[in-house]
């Protein structure tokens, strides 16, 4: 059965070359999340956690149940933002700058490109969506699209939910921090 799965999503990334619609991002991950589920076996953890989170993401309206990864993410997120506002003093806007800034990370999705080189390795599937820079980033545009207005809600304390919206982000803070809009410049 995995070995079909397998074959399954090597035919699917052979067959297009580059995923220019929202269904076949859609269908990518939940036939990987269906592998990654395959391949854990029981009561074990899955070795490519943010993989499996960006697939359970997209099929729901909002992410309410919250991995220890995303948590670990957002007081990444949380600490990089406060640092920040201290510093420049910003009125609700965060710019980002800085390839190794958590939040470009995250919203980047550098951290899912390489889980997901990893993974594709791992099972033999064909790297070019992720080694080709213009693959890559009009997977992630698709799938920022997907998930705009879908938002992860209280991932930790100090923020209420992390969304895109519009092609940008926002996050909301529990605290006097209120509501935040994220600029990415880098």
């Amino acid at each position: 059965m995995e070995d079909e799965l397998k074959n399954k999503i090597n035919n699917f990334l052979k067959g297009r070359p580059v995923l220019y619609h929202e269904s076949h991002v859609i269908y990518l991950l939940v036939e990987i999340r269906k592998l990654l589920d395959r391949q854990k076996g029981r009561n074990e953890q899955t070795p490519f956690p943010l993989i499996k989170f960006y697939c359970d993401w997209i099929v729901h309206t909002s992410k309410d149940k919250i991995t220890s990864e995303i948590a670990t993410i957002m007081r990444e997120i949380d600490q990089s933002i406060n640092g920040r506002i201290i510093k420049r003093k910003q009125k609700n806007i965060v710019i980002i700058d800085d390839e190794n800034d958590p939040l470009e990370k995250f919203i980047g999705m550098a951290q899912l490109r390489l889980e997901m080189k990893i993974f594709f390795t791992k099972n033999n599937f064909i790297l070019r969506l992720i080694n080709e820079e213009k693959n890559w980033k009009l997977f992630v545009k698709l799938l920022k699209k997907i998930l705009t207005d879908q938002p992860i809600n209280k991932p930790i304390e100090n923020i209420e939910s992390f969304s895109f919206k519009n092609g940008g982000y926002v996050i909301k803070f529990t605290d006097t921090r209120g509501e935040y809009k994220v600029i990415d410049i880098y």
